[in-house]
């Protein structure tokens, strides 16, 4: 399955590399668009040729020429003159044959950019940010549909944006020509690419696969038709093919019209019946992104140009952009906006509130969208009142009119927001207050009954029901009342509300028909228990893992109106936000209880270890003047008497094996303080073994243990603290004895490994179980077999074991097997250079 994801990411990494070629060329040929510097008239026609409507740049032309042929090719249509042009030049200058005041003539026009720098700057970015936004979505979602379409969605736009009509003969290979007939297949495709992720966001909808086949087919059907006649128009100047091209173009046009409105339709209508919370809020990000480009397009773009130059000729205006009043630029940075939407959509769509958004937006909307207007309306009028050769008492008069409207701003932003909140989001606005007020009241709480007590007391300002109680659930399962308001004198008796049927097993409010609104999505109370306890809703208080946790009881509203949807959504989140705070409050007081009990062990830990320490050393002094009388005893022993030399033998090796075991408890002590340390000297490993084999010789001999020791035929040098290795593979061998079975015997081995010398200590005795093996090497702990626990001692051999060996920068192997025996093999790094000729 990885691997088939990482595959998939692949394939779309290839083909956005692919994309961005194509996009590099189409705006490396936009650059190099060249035009005459003249609009074509769209509405006035001759029988000879297109007419020149303004001239922007240039002496040459005239407003009211008729074209007649450019560089030798007759023109017939606006499109051809286009069509000629783009296989042109910018710098060069051709023949043009004109008509002027209906006598014919030939004149040198010198061809200029169409676009300027800043738009190609712009196109570039927005090109770039479709680019980027439809690769990381895909990246991020590679196994979503959605995700998937967005990105095929976003690089087709790109297209739009990237691609135009422009020069295709400096580009190598012919590849001008593909590029140039790619254009309409990008409206083809986006149109298509956006119906489909319109029916498959934010859930896909039974739509039959002969639709999608049928819809994908006729745009490849179309795109490859607009690609060939766009090949044909442009390595041979066909004309007839030509205007097959614009026309597949205009079809693209009309398709990505028509399904960018289908696809809003259906956004709208799934945000209106989606009953998921977070489907809605994504659908409103779609939207919001959509609806800034529409937006931008009607009343920045479509109104301007199409309507209001009905009233006044474009080269009238105070500014204008070449036969347009807004700038290209703004409608590029506009589509940007729904991309943002929807990739916010699928990705992040709680990143930020969506509605927030749209009421300011709604906002500012309104507000430039009117003083757009007013302005436009305010240049109609001074345009039709206002001489045409009074150019100074115009240019005033439209300075007049921009002035009004900066002032006029902040004053209808306000009037704007204030008309909206009571009007339009009345409700969201004293819905949004009074939340407020019951989270301040909620997080000033510090226990249960503060807690109970603010919910209550909001709930009683904001509804006034006839009666109202908090119950939460205790850790018996039962429900207990933390507050009440309106329940009489008596009290609340808990036992009352000790009843399956309080309770909604989907998290739903319980309520009677007739105290709430029909709306609201709820479940019907069982009514004796309403009747009995006089209560009409009760709003569960739903923790973060989705348990109901408490109950908020309420009676019907002294004013008799019913609970709206409102109402019941207040409550819900006020009662989440209670059973949140509740929750917290017992974590710190868990909290706090653990930290206190954290603090009683440090201590207790405290006064053991210095119990410890003192005890062991406290008991090293009698221990050590019972071995020097032992010695001397057995000195000034009769040499035939062997019972005495065996007494003072017993006595000499008990005393070495108490002093080892206080030993064991000392360093631990040492350990756990953090002050063990090492001294390390150049040591060879075989003395240190026959050092250790001295001295538990007698506890090897008095437990009837043989030994055998397989020393290395090489002699190896280590880096050792020796006293500390000698007593970890002591109480290795002491660990030994202690767990024999019936084999007594153990046997050491030393050899090199690697770059570690290996000391390996292996007995024939009852073996450690699998459970024991991961817990052998914590401080006092004892396995729980009888055999094991009938055996005195500490449980802190071994810990000292691995503390010494990690000290020495080594490692410890062990295996074992219950009833079969263990091995242990501590290893350690050998000297940097090993000597084998040196002695110890």
């Amino acid at each position: 399955m990885q691997g088939f994801k990482t595959q998939k990411r692949s394939l779309i990494l290839l083909a956005d590399v692919l994309v961005l070629l194509v996009y590099i060329l189409g705006g490396y040929m936009t650059a190099n668009k060249p035009y005459l510097g003249v609009q074509l008239a769209e509405h006035q026609q001759s029988d000879f040729g297109p007419i020149v409507d303004t001239v922007y740049a240039g002496d040459v032309l005239r407003s009211g020429d008729v074209l007649l042929a450019i560089d030798g090719i007759n023109l017939e249509r606006n499109e051809d003159v286009e069509q000629i042009v783009d296989g042109l030049q910018i710098g060069n200058q051709y023949n043009l044959n004109i008509q002027r005041n209906a006598s014919p003539r030939v004149v040198r026009v010198e061809l200029l950019p169409y676009y300027g720098t800043g738009y190609v700057i712009i196109q570039s970015i927005a090109a770039l940010l479709f680019f980027i936004l439809g690769m990381y979505v895909a990246y991020q979602r590679p196994n979503e549909k959605p995700a998937l379409l967005f990105h095929h969605l976003a690089m087709s736009i790109g297209g739009i944006v990237m691609l135009t009509s422009s020069q295709y003969t400096q580009i190598p290979l012919g590849l001008g020509h593909v590029v140039r007939g790619l254009f309409p297949a990008s409206y083809l495709l986006s149109s298509a690419f956006l119906l489909h992720f319109s029916l498959d966001f934010p859930r896909p909808r039974s739509v039959p696969k002969a639709f999608y086949a049928s819809m994908y087919s006729i745009v490849a059907l179309f795109s490859l038709a607009g690609l060939y006649s766009s090949i044909r128009a442009t390595t041979g100047v066909d004309l007839t093919h030509a205007g097959y091209y614009y026309t597949i173009q205009l079809v693209g046009e009309m398709a990505i019209s028509i399904a960018s409105v289908a696809a809003i339709g259906i956004f709208i209508y799934s945000h209106n019946t989606s009953k998921e919370i977070a489907d809605r809020i994504q659908l409103k990000w779609v939207l919001y992104g959509t609806s800034i480009c529409v937006f931008t397009f009607l009343v920045l773009w479509e109104i301007p140009n199409n309507l209001l130059v009905k009233y006044i000729p474009v080269s009238d205006f105070p500014w204008h952009f070449r036969g347009n009043i807004i700038p290209e630029e703004v409608l590029l940075i506009s589509i940007v906006f729904a991309a943002v939407g929807m990739a916010v959509a699928l990705l992040r769509f709680r990143a930020f509130d969506i509605e927030v958004l749209v009421r300011r937006s709604t906002v500012y909307g309104i507000v430039f969208g009117s003083l757009i207007i007013v302005y436009l309306i305010g240049l109609v009028a001074i345009w039709n009142w206002v001489d045409s050769n009074n150019e100074i008492t115009r240019f005033i008069l439209y300075t007049i009119v921009m002035a009004l409207n900066l002032i006029l701003f902040l004053p209808a932003r306000g009037f704007v927001q204030r008309v909206l909140d009571r009007h339009f989001y009345r409700i969201r606005y004293n819905f949004r207050e009074a939340l407020g007020q019951y989270t301040n009241s909620i997080n000033k709480g510090v226990s249960e009954k503060d807690v109970a007590e603010a919910i209550l007391e909001n709930t009683q300002a904001f509804f006034n029901p006839t009666k109202a109680l908090l119950l939460r659930t205790g850790n018996d399962e039962l429900l207990r009342v933390l507050g009440h308001r309106g329940v009489g004198l008596h009290g609340v008796n808990s036992s009352e509300y000790q009843t399956e049927y309080m309770v909604s097993r989907s998290n739903r409010p319980l309520a009677l028909p007739s105290a709430i609104e029909a709306e609201v999505d709820y479940e019907p109370i069982d009514r004796h228990l309403a009747q009995r306890l006089d209560i009409s809703l009760i709003v569960p208080m739903v923790s973060d893992a989705g348990q109901a946790t408490g109950l908020l009881v309420l009676g019907e509203k002294r004013s008799q109106y019913k609970y709206s949807i409102e109402d019941v959504e207040l409550l819900r989140q006020a009662g989440t936000q209670a059973a949140l705070h509740i929750d917290r409050i017992a974590l710190q007081h868990e909290l706090w209880a653990e930290q206190q009990e954290a603090e009683r062990l440090e201590e207790l830990n405290r006064l053991k270890s210095y119990f410890v320490s003192t005890v062991s050393h406290d008991l090293k002094t009698p221990i050590t003047s019972v071995k020097i009388f032992a010695e001397l005893l057995r000195e000034q022993t009769d040499p035939t008497n062997t019972a005495a030399e065996k007494y003072s033998n017993v006595i000499e090796g008990e005393c070495d094996r108490l002093t080892r075991l206080i030993n064991n408890v000392l360093d631990y002590a040492k350990i756990e303080k953090g002050v063990k340390t090492y001294n390390l000297s150049t040591c060879r490993l075989d003395a240190v073994v026959q050092k250790v084999l001295d001295i538990t010789e007698y506890q090897l001999k008095m437990s009837g243990f043989a030994y055998d020791w397989q020393s290395s035929s090489d002699t190896i040098y280590v880096e050792i603290d020796e006293d500390a290795i000698i007593q970890a593979v002591t109480n290795l061998i002491t660990n030994a004895i202690k767990y024999s079975g019936e084999q007594k015997s153990v046997r050491l081995r030393t050899y090199v490994e690697d770059s570690y010398a290996a000391i390996e200590v292996k007995d024939n005795g009852i073996g450690i179980s699998q459970e024991d093996l991961e817990h052998i090497f914590e401080p006092y702990y004892r396995a729980s077999e009888v055999k094991v626990s009938k055996n005195s001692g500490t449980g802190l051999g071994l810990a000292l074991v691995q503390h010494t060996i990690e000290a020495h920068q080594g490692y410890i192997d062990i295996e074992s097997e219950p009833g079969e025996g263990t091995c242990i093999t501590l290893y350690i790094p050998l000297k940097a250079q090993h000597e084998t000729n040196t002695d110890y």
